[in-house]
């Protein structure tokens, strides 16, 4: 996951070497995104943003989790992705030195699914699953910098509900100290922050 990463990134600053249109970042109709960050939760965050003028965008918004470690009582797998749109309004934006600074609201709509194993002490499988759908409201602030490369953070309040069975959450004790944290799948009312960097195409 983290070569997938690392080529992503690669890529990226390939495209903004070889580069040479005039067109500014914040001119340019579409955005590939990611969150660097993903890889720590065994994650491929990717987003596809496309503006519609200089006011308004939607994105398909989605993610994929899959990995495999530990073997016999420790072994833990997981699968799972996450699926959405969004749109946006930006209602205010200032330039500095060719930098385009827009800020926004907008709302996201999710479908999540989650899969994860772990073995018992007959090497028996225990099969868990977890169902989610949710949206959001956020509000943000995305920056065009002159070499095609954007940032792109956000905040706002998310509702999610979730079916899954008992096994999903007991599974989860074996995954390590970070999914212990992040991978309870609780429903209710949250904060949902992202954070992307991306490339201006």
């Amino acid at each position: 996951m983290k070569h997938f990463l690392f080529i992503i990134l690669l890529s990226i600053s390939v495209l903004n070497i070889s580069a040479q249109e005039e067109n500014s970042t914040a001119d340019r109709k579409f955005i590939i995104k990611t969150n660097p960050f993903g890889a720590l939760a065994n994650m491929i965050p990717l987003s596809a943003e496309l503006m519609l003028g200089k006011k308004f965008s939607i994105s398909a918004n989605g993610f994929i989790v899959n990995s495999s470690n530990g073997t016999g009582s420790t072994l833990f797998e997981q699968s799972g992705y996450s699926i959405g749109p969004e749109f946006r309004y930006y209602f205010t934006e200032t330039e500095s030195k060719g930098q385009i600074n827009r800020v926004y609201v907008g709302g996201q709509y999710s479908y999540e699914d989650y899969r994860n194993r772990t073995l018992d002490r007959y090497d028996d499988p225990i099969d868990g699953w977890a169902h989610g759908i949710g949206g959001s409201l956020i509000v943000g602030n995305q920056w065009f910098f002159k070499n095609r490369f954007t940032v792109d953070i956000f905040l706002g309040p998310a509702y999610v509900e979730y079916i899954k069975n008992e096994d999903y959450e007991t599974n989860l004790s074996k995954g390590g100290f970070l999914l212990g944290i992040t991978g309870p799948k609780v429903t209710g009312t949250k904060v949902r922050f992202g954070f992307n960097i991306g490339i201006a195409l």
